[in-house]
């Protein structure tokens, strides 16, 4: 038997590790010639593992099942090549905006008056505007109304 780091007493699992305990590591910074016992706290493995595990915010790649972000009530969905935005009780939508974060399109919907919006812009403000069914077209304000 190699050498015993320490005689466990209490045993550790998914449910009940803690930020602060410690796991015994088997340290080299000779690669591999010697060995010495290091302590390493949970938070700082965890971190470790962090960088090395590519996340589908740090990796280009590919997903292979629907997805689902929950986000303070809301969800994102990616379902083949769809993304879908739900909400229960709130109004949700999409944002188009330019490099300088200015908005340039939305596409909303208000749950409470069950109503739909789509609303382009450019630099001399909205050119087209569409509210449930009416779409208006103008280049400061939308001046025609279509039904």
């Amino acid at each position: 038997m190699g050498k015993q780091t320490n005689q466990y007493t209490k045993t550790r699992n998914e449910t009940n590790l803690t930020n602060e305990d410690l796991l015994d590591v088997d340290s080299t910074d000779d690669n591999g010639v010697t060995y010495e016992s290091a302590k390493l706290a949970m938070s700082d493995f965890v971190k470790y593992l962090a960088q090395l595990i590519p996340t589908f915010y740090s990796l280009d790649g590919q997903i292979s099942a629907i997805r689902t972000v929950l986000m303070n009530g809301f969800a994102a969905v990616f379902q083949n090549g769809t993304i879908i935005n739900k909400a229960d009780l709130n109004d949700v939508g999409y944002k188009l905006q330019d490099t300088t974060g200015s908005e340039k399109g939305s596409l909303g919907y208000d749950v409470g008056l069950d109503s739909a919006t789509l609303e382009l812009k450019n630099t001399l403000g909205t050119f087209l505007k569409s509210v449930d069914g009416k779409t208006g077209f103008g280049q400061s304000a939308p001046s025609a109304i279509v039904d």
